[in-house]
């Protein structure tokens, strides 16, 4: 305890002293005169056959002739102006007419004089300690390394590790195994590149095999945001692509595990053709204990031979467990990730940055300029000219003062200039010789780029939609066929009874032949949409629905709603038909899956934040009230009101590109669509009736009937009046009544009206519809269903 004390106050100590000599010596400049003496000074430039130099009180100037060199700031970092500084202290000055140094007085001057040389002793005694010390520590180290080898104890420390670290000390000691070297061997890990903006990091393991180093890499990385099981998924990759789930509440009983195993491949036989990932034990047995049969056993074979040799042996179990508790391995070899597939068709960003930086003389050429991106965008070329001008300058002055300004050209500048306007910075590698410069310049076009912030972003918003609109073009049919086959299995889903719950593109995988990926994405006919982990899964084809199993609560917030947090039991007393909260909660997943795979962008973001807040209400009150229905109304009134707005304003703003997707919907999809439209359309029309029978404003039949067939715009034209106070026909005080009345029908008029439209593109000989009509209809239905009557209409509630 008191070495590292000792160290500290070293370490605080040298701090301090360089500190000093920083802000005393390198922020210096020195002139070097022919009679071996030194001027420090703050700034020193030639003009003609003199040099100025300036010191804290004043400007004062020296005869060419006189000076052998000037040096700048740089020559520091070498050493060399420590020892200039510390021999111009030692050596006394002796003035004449001819030269001028900063006068100090008297009683201060031989104290400045001989500060750095103490400086210099006080660094060097502290330097010399701290050397000893850890010199000390390392020959301990070494010591103490010797003995764990020669008493056989790991180096690796056996702790649980956090995150991806655990995961890696896992593979260690599979990798151990794969070796036949003891467990107990010498063994480290260290990460060596992380790729962004997947996150996948990659580490190289090393295991001592007799005085050898075996060594190999394996890729790792987290999967989504959270999920609705709450466990912790990782992609990995080790011989072969993976997914590997952690349990947040460590499962220790090797019976419960095999038995969870089971459940999860009952539901991927139920899905059966379908493509399904399940854990296997066999995913990390075949590497650490392979049978003589190898993989011509069939895989359920495979497993109960596996399950067989771990209940005789239970040491073996060990390398199914990942920490305290064991974990769930999933072969992906064969699949592809939705989400990464996602990922790499919307990386936007990146193409943004590479449309300008790849195209280095578009703005200076007007012609190649509109060629590209149109004569409605010149203006915004023209406007750029004066803002480079500006650029330019400012780079070269800086340039200039540092005096490198001649080994940097015109095009150098040019592309400074379009790596600032591709968002980003420029690094000390631009610099080699002055990598501080890249900080000042960074810095000094910042505020330049703040002032001229109006035609740059003119210029980016340009690019930005150029690019958009290019790379939906690019990959229209690959959208199209994903939109298509997402589709598909909700149709399938809806086929076998099964709700899955937790939807979302990382929990899907893309099953299609690996040898024509990514070409087989152009067509839905020649690839599939299958499951990754159907912990949450529900199956509600029972006779008895009392029997339907609860599932973990939870879902991931971009794709869950608020009943996602409740017990079977509660839905059943609110909703009464389970099912079908269970099949639209998938429905909910899937509008905001389509619209992700048509934008590259999360639908429903606000409404998720909005739903973590809503969670914790949601499970105390449930604890305390015994009326749910109360508790799940308060709840919903924040949360849809919120999904409705973010939805009508999404889909407002994209949609261009959403009327860009048409989609050909397959006969099974097209069926279940048109069924779901036609039975919401009747919820809807109830609604209506309910509406106009149990309001006080409109008692007259015939306007009730009126006001039951009207289109909408005719409801709408009514409300204007209403709000003009050109209705006379009703007194004052029922005003804002039949206000209310005509806005939550012109709310259900215009829901009705988006089902017909829909159900008619579908109900053509080729039904082709816009991912646009088809996300309107589809929310639609969502919301009908999971709005209760009760608790009115959703978009006039204040």
């Amino acid at each position: 305890m008191k070495k590292k004390i000792l160290i500290l106050i070293c370490l605080a100590v040298m701090a301090a002293a360089g500190s000093f000599v920083y802000q005393h010596i390198y922020q210096n400049q020195v002139i070097l005169l022919k009679d071996k003496r030194a001027i420090i000074t703050k700034e020193a430039w030639v003009v003609g056959d003199s040099v100025f130099y300036k010191t804290a009180d004043d400007t004062h100037f020296i005869n060419m002739d006189l000076v052998s060199d000037v040096k700048q700031r740089g020559i520091f970092n070498k050493g060399y102006g420590i020892v200039v500084i510390i021999k111009y202290h030692l050596m006394p000055w002796k003035h004449n007419p001819l030269e001028t140094t900063s006068q100090t007085p008297e009683n201060k001057k031989a104290f400045k004089n001989w500060t750095p040389v103490l400086g210099g002793v006080v660094i060097g005694i502290l330097l010399c300690i701290s050397i000893y010390l850890l010199l000390k520590k390392v020959t301990g180290a070494k010591k103490r390394k010797k003995e764990r080898v020669e008493t056989e104890t790991p180096v690796v420390d056996e702790r649980v590790y956090v995150g991806q670290e655990q995961i890696v000390h896992f593979f260690l000691s599979v990798f151990k195994a794969q070796k036949g070297v003891d467990p107990s061997a010498e063994a480290t890990f260290r990460p060596v590149d992380s790729r962004r903006p997947d996150s996948n990091f990659i580490y190289e393991l090393r295991v001592n095999c007799n005085g050898n180093w075996a060594r190999r890499r394996m890729t790792i990385g987290p999967i989504g945001e959270g999920s609705g099981s709450r466990s912790t998924c990782y992609y990995v990759i080790y011989d072969d692509h993976m997914v590997i789930k952690i349990s947040p509440t460590p499962l220790t009983d090797f019976g419960r595990y095999v038995k969870s195993i089971n459940r999860d491949n009952r539901i991927a036989k139920k899905l059966s053709p379908r493509e399904c990932l399940v854990p296997r034990i066999s995913v990390i047995l075949t590497k650490i204990h392979p049978f003589q049969e190898g993989s011509k056993l069939p895989i359920g074979l495979m497993e109960k031979k596996y399950i067989q040799l771990l209940e005789n042996d239970t040491k073996l179990q060990n390398y199914l467990k990942i920490g305290d508790g064991f974990a769930y391995f999933m072969d992906l070899s064969r699949y592809f990730f939705l989400g990464h597939i996602l990922h790499r068709i919307h990386n936007i960003e990146e193409k943004f940055a590479s449309e300008i930086s790849m195209r280095p003389g578009l703005l200076w050429n007007t012609a190649e300029f509109e060629a590209r991106y149109g004569s409605q965008n010149v203006g915004i070329c023209d406007e750029l000219n004066p803002v480079y001008t500006s650029f330019y300058n400012r780079c070269y002055d800086l340039l200039q003062q540092h005096h490198v300004d001649h080994t940097v050209s015109e095009f150098n500048i040019k592309e400074w200039f379009l790596v600032y306007l591709s968002g980003r910075k420029l690094t000390i590698t631009d610099f080699d010789t002055k990598p501080y410069l890249a900080s000042e310049m960074n810095a000094s076009i910042l505020k330049l780029f703040i002032d001229k912030r109006q035609p740059i972003q003119n210029y980016q918003r340009m690019v930005r939609a150029f690019v958009i609109a290019r790379n939906l073009k690019q990959h229209n049919s690959q959208i199209s066929s994903m939109v298509i086959n997402l589709l598909n299995l909700l149709f399938w889903l809806s086929e076998k009874k099964l709700a899955m719950r937790d939807l979302k593109p990382d929990n899907l995988l893309i099953a299609g032949n690996p040898s024509k990926f990514p070409q087989f994405l152009g067509s839905a006919s020649m690839y599939s949409i299958g499951l990754i982990d159907v912990e949450t899964t529900v199956s509600y084809d029972v006779s008895d629905k009392d029997t339907i199993w609860q599932p973990p609560l939870g879902g991931t917030p971009s794709y869950a709603t608020p009943t996602h947090q409740l017990k079977n039991d509660t839905i059943r007393k609110v909703y009464k038909d389970l099912p079908l909260i269970l099949h639209m909660q998938d429905w909910y997943a899937t509008v905001g899956m389509i619209y992700q795979t048509v934008t590259g962008e999360r639908l429903f973001e606000k409404t998720a934040k909005n739903l973590l807040t809503l969670k914790k209400t949601i499970r105390e009150q449930s604890h305390k009230n015994d009326n749910p229905q109360a508790v799940l109304k308060e709840a919903s009134h924040s949360f849809w009101k919120m999904a409705l707005a973010e939805f009508a304003l999404k889909t407002q703003k994209n949609e261009k590109r959403l009327q860009f997707i048409r989609l050909i919907i397959s006969q099974e999809s097209n069926t279940m669509l048109l069924e779901t439209f036609a039975n919401t359309q009747k919820c809807i029309s109830s609604l209506m009736q309910n509406l106009i029978l149990n309001q006080t404003a409109f008692k007259d039949d015939k306007i009730q009937k009126s006001l039951y067939s009207a289109p909408p715009l005719k409801i709408h034209h009514l409300r204007i009046k209403f709000k003009r106070g050109k209705w006379r026909q009703l007194p004052a005080e029922k005003k804002d009544i039949a206000l209310k009345v005509l806005d939550d029908l012109y709310f259900l008029k215009k829901q009705s009206e988006q089902l017909i439209l829909t159900s008619n593109l579908l109900k053509k000989s080729v039904s082709i519809v816009s991912s646009f009509d088809l996300l309107k209809a589809m929310f639609i239905v969502v919301l009908v269903y999971m709005y209760q009557n009760c608790w009115g209409i959703v978009s006039s509630d204040k």
